[in-house]
């Protein structure tokens, strides 16, 4: 049986164009909850890698990390921005601690950091300029959310970012 909720099943819409007239708000929470668990999974394969950290086994996978997440969270900001309602207002609420813990729990995470941090002193192995463009930006990405803090900062940042 095909699920209901257009986040969480196949995009059969031309050019994968957003479904506007099938998404309803319940389907935010289940599917920003799926794209984070997906997320995660994606990113602790990153970090179990035993491997040299490089921008292929990395950088690339953590760019693709999120995927789904960033999907729906694009489709409610649009909306929440354009038709912000009581009941997208209320979900707000529930979803932005969701979603500020998560980015927390990426840039927070030492061992991921330590990876990209590698691959970001390690440029000039990497030929492909979008390459080396992607891994600055992910790097500052980084550096901006709080990944060189120490250990009482970070919990700080997080008690900020929850609020």
């Amino acid at each position: 049986m095909k699920n209901p909720n257009s986040f969480l099943s196949e995009n059969n819409q031309p050019f994968g164009t957003v479904p506007f007239n099938k998404i309803e708000t319940k389907y935010f929470i289940p599917a920003i909850k799926a794209g984070i668990n997906e997320a995660v999974e994606n990113i602790k394969i990153i970090v179990q890698n035993s491997e040299l950290a490089t921008f292929e086994n990395t950088i690339l996978p953590l760019e693709l990390s999120s995927e789904k997440l960033d999907n729906v969270s694009r489709v409610y900001f649009h909306l929440f921005g354009s038709e912000s309602d009581e009941e997208f207002q209320k979900l707000a609420s529930e979803i932005s601690p969701m979603l500020a813990n998560h980015t927390n729990d990426i840039m927070l995470d030492e061992k991921l950091f330590e990876k990209v941090k590698f691959v970001f002193q390690n440029l000039v192995t990497i030929k492909d300029e979008q390459d080396k463009k992607l891994t600055e930006v992910w790097y500052s990405e980084f550096i901006r959310n709080g990944a060189n803090l120490d250990k009482n900062q970070k919990i700080q940042l997080r008690k900020l970012d929850e609020q």
